[in-house]
């Protein structure tokens, strides 16, 4: 149990990300200030966001036939947006967030076998990004990464029930995912967005392998975190492009290798995937 906090108390440190609504040096006081409201710079914002997804489960080169499924997700967590007048037409933002959500597919498919999912999940994660003001109007894009747990149960898969699937089939199992968004504010305070997303549920959670290959994806994700005057002032009006580009770059790297190698670069098994299209409807107070 020692050891488990250390891992989870070590990726909490980790994963904060570095570009917060205040200077990056803002320390542990100035967090917990924002957290409550007080009036020490960008204040955090409710947020309540209901998605409805789209998913398509896989693995590679498996006899498991692709799985698609329906899914609904509730999200509750902070946003803050970050205008400074030096970056005027552009802001940043940060968020935090915790979520529970489901994805279900009842309806028999006239195939041998039949393909049916249902898998309950939840977790927790953080964004940030960049976006323009459009007079009363924020236009943003968003790239966000999170950890969850996942107990999915594949239904009737009959004979292509492949090895993989016994791993994780009807336990709760850890994954990540990342997505990346455009969000368009409607009308205070009602946004909207779309994203893409990809999970990775592992039939093992905390091994060597995992944390290294975490550590890796973190580190080419978050070292651009601590420049942001440097990009800004290089691209202007542009950086949400720049910083949306490089940040999907990069996960979608990450995660189309370990798709394959569910360590990369380590030597590994195959995961289970979940490459999903999110319709998100956001209320940030």
């Amino acid at each position: 149990m020692p050891k488990l906090i250390v891992k989870i108390y070590l990726i909490l440190l980790l994963i904060t990300p570095a570009y917060s609504a205040s200077d990056s040096r803002s320390s542990f006081y100035d967090f917990i200030k924002r957290l409550y409201k007080q009036e020490t710079g960008p204040i955090n914002r409710p947020l309540i966001e209901i998605s409805t997804t789209y998913n398509n489960y896989s693995i590679f080169q498996s006899p498991f036939s692709e799985v698609t499924s329906p899914g609904l997700e509730l999200k509750y967590g902070f946003n803050r947006f970050h205008d400074k007048s030096e970056y005027e037409p552009i802001f940043g933002m940060g968020s935090e967030f915790a979520f529970i959500g489901n994805n279900h597919n009842n309806i028999d498919i006239i195939t041998d076998p039949p393909r049916n999912i249902n898998s309950w999940y939840f977790g927790f994660g953080f964004s940030n990004g960049w976006g323009w003001n459009f007079k009363d109007k924020k236009l943003f894009l968003e790239h966000s990464s999170s950890l969850l747990f996942a107990d999915t149960d594949f239904l009737e898969l009959g004979n292509k029930f492949d090895p993989m699937l016994e791993e994780i089939n009807d336990e709760l199992k850890f994954a990540q995912r990342y997505s990346s968004a455009i969000v368009y504010e409607i009308s205070n305070p009602f946004y909207i967005d779309l994203a893409y997303q990809h999970t990775i549920i592992y039939p093992e959670f905390g091994n060597f392998k995992w944390f290294g290959s975490w550590m890796a994806e973190i580190a080419f994700q978050r070292w651009i975190d601590f420049f942001k005057d440097s990009y800004v002032e290089e691209f202007g009006p542009l950086t949400p492009i720049f910083f949306i580009t490089y940040k999907t770059a990069i996960s979608l790297m990450f995660y189309e290798l370990r798709s394959r190698n569910r360590n990369w670069p380590f030597i590994s098994e195959r995961p289970v995937n979940i490459r999903s299209f999110r319709l998100n409807f956001v209320f940030v107070f």
